[in-house]
């Protein structure tokens, strides 16, 4: 790590996805020393800070970020970004939802972020404007495995690779399902 100086929060983020030892390395940064400096960076770095969390120390932890992006993300501040529909947004705040068992929250933020990208897209066309990796998190920290599957499989339609999702902390509960190992091996090409 002594090489990276001053790296961004999201290239900080994605490193901490790695494993167990580069997710202790996030927990340990600040927020200053990653020029944590808007609102997106806040979120990010509060998201990631969740991932690492359960990785490294367990739920209370992740629970704790969780309710940090939850604050982050009050409707009036949602409401103050520059441009609609902040997706990004409110997948994080879905995400931290159902992170704290909040699930009714989190399934209704993800019907609105769904049915906008399909308002978007077109009825016959697959959803635009978020990312299927983050609504199939959400399924996966309410327990909703089958839900979780189906988004997984639009993920890779959208571009996100099986190893991505074989070393993301946010889906650590469909690792070692057999749903999960059959997934990887009908898309792991």
């Amino acid at each position: 790590m002594q090489n990276v100086r001053t790296p961004s929060s999201e290239l900080a983020c994605y490193m901490s996805f790695g494993n167990r030892k580069l997710s202790a390395w996030f927990l340990s940064l600040t927020a200053a020393a990653l020029r944590v400096s808007s609102l997106v960076d806040s979120v990010s770095y509060y998201d990631c800070k969740t991932a690492a969390a359960w990785r490294v120390r367990g739920a209370d932890l992740a629970h704790a970020y969780s309710d940090s992006v939850i604050a982050l993300l009050s409707p009036s501040r949602i409401a103050s970004l520059p441009t609609p529909p902040w997706s990004y947004e409110l997948e994080m705040l879905a995400y931290a939802y159902a992170n704290v068992g909040n699930s009714s929250a989190a399934l209704e933020l993800v019907t609105r972020i769904v049915d906008d990208g399909r308002r978007t897209a077109g009825q016959d066309t697959l959803p635009t404007g978020f990312d299927a990796d983050n609504i199939a998190s959400v399924y996966a920290a309410i327990g909703d495995t089958a839900s979780a599957m189906r988004w997984l499989k639009v993920g890779v339609r959208q571009g996100y690779s099986v190893h991505w999702y074989k070393m993301n902390a946010r889906l650590q509960s469909l690792h070692g399902t057999e749903a999960f190992a059959r997934f990887v091996r009908e898309n792991d090409h």
